[in-house]
């Protein structure tokens, strides 16, 4: 029989089988890979200018929309007429504040109350007065010393209500106060603080 020469196990190079999933999942990898370039230099080379043309062309556009906003909005408040809040006086006129509320006119009118804390004593004096006068009209015959004496009256009245009667004073300093508070909301809804 012929003898079979085996090689020199020297020569012999060991063997080690690979998976072909590994295999597969590696070659998908690398073409994932590829196509991730490709796709990234297209978009780079390609999409990216034409991207930054249309961006730079909105830019441009809001910008001069936003100048022409603005022209726009300028002309406007040039023929824009407004009334100052301070000028109104209590809505006595027909016109009202721009963007601002009103403050009720009770602050007046309780002003006035308070100041009013005399007028019984001058009401006495009132029907005094009228008691005379009626007194003389029925007396025709009335001496001047009637007369006189109820002038001095009459005087006397005149200079005690001018005396008493701050209720001028009183309704000025709360139109004033109230003026100045209108003015100063004014100041705050148009946003145009003093520093």
């Amino acid at each position: 029989m012929t003898t079979m020469t085996w090689p020199d196990d020297k020569k012999i190079i060991p063997y080690n089988p690979r998976d072909k999933t590994l295999s597969t999942i590696k070659a998908l990898f690398y073409n994932v890979g590829f196509t991730t370039a490709f796709i990234y230099s297209v978009v780079s080379l390609v999409l990216e200018p034409l991207l930054r043309v249309q961006f730079e062309q909105r830019h441009q556009l809001s910008l001069y929309t936003l100048l022409r906003i603005r022209r726009v909005v300028n002309s406007a408040q040039k023929k824009l007429r407004t009334t100052p809040v301070s000028t109104l006086e209590f809505n006595k006129q027909d016109k009202s504040a721009e963007r601002c509320i009103q403050t009720d006119d009770l602050f007046e009118k309780e002003v006035t109350f308070e100041a009013q804390t005399h007028w019984p004593d001058i009401e006495s004096k009132i029907n005094g007065a009228v008691w005379k006068l009626n007194h003389i009209n029925q007396s025709i015959h009335s001496s001047s010393n009637d007369i006189a004496s109820f002038s001095f009256q009459v005087k006397l009245l005149t200079d005690q209500m001018q005396l008493t009667d701050t209720s001028e004073k009183v309704i000025h300093k709360a139109k004033k106060v109230a003026v100045s508070i209108r003015q100063i909301k004014g100041w705050y809804v148009q946003g145009k603080i003093p520093k």
